[in-house]
Formats: structure tokens, C-alpha cells, sequence
């Protein structure tokens, strides 16, 4: 897959990954450069697979998917959870 607009540098593995992991947990930056979050409620880009993250990790806690929103399992040192904005459970 490719965004539009971006450099395309190869297939990788991660239909591969997505297909059997058990698993899967995502390590990203929480916010943008632009301080736009980048969790959001329903992805505009293609797709490897649908609903198989378990787990994202940002630098301001873990959230798992709900297919709705994302619950908050557990924010880093003084993060607040009224921080979080509505799209967190």
C-alpha cells in the first residue's frame, strides 16, 4: 500500500504480520508534527487488515481498540485522562 503523496519504499510484511499474528501492537508517535493526534475513530488509508490491532503504544500511554474508541489501559506520568479528548473510553 501507499499514501498518496509519500515516497514508496517496498511491500515489507506486514499483510504477513497482520494475517497471523495473535497479537499485534503499534508503537507511534502520539500527535502529528502538526500536534494533530493521530488516533482516530475510523482510518481513511488503505487497509493491511481490519481489526486486528491489539494494543497502540504512544508516548502518552497504551490504548486498546475498541472499534469505536480507545481504551485507556494506562498514561504515562502526568498525562490526565481529561487530556485524552472524546475518541478515549
Amino acid at each position: 500500500w501507499m499514501i498518496p503523496g509519500k515516497k514508496i519504499t517496498g511491500m515489507g510484511g506486514a499483510m504477513d504480520l497482520a494475517n497471523g499474528a495473535k497479537n499485534i501492537i503499534v508503537m507511534m508517535n502520539h500527535k502529528s508534527k502538526d500536534g494533530v493526534v493521530k488516533l482516530v475513530r475510523r482510518c481513511e488509508l488503505p487497509l493491511t487488515a481490519v481489526n486486528c490491532v491489539s494494543y497502540v503504544v504512544t508516548e502518552l500511554g497504551v490504548f486498546r481498540p475498541t472499534g469505536k474508541a480507545f481504551e485507556i489501559i494506562t498514561l504515562a506520568p502526568d498525562v490526565a485522562r481529561s487530556d485524552m479528548g472524546e475518541i478515549f473510553l
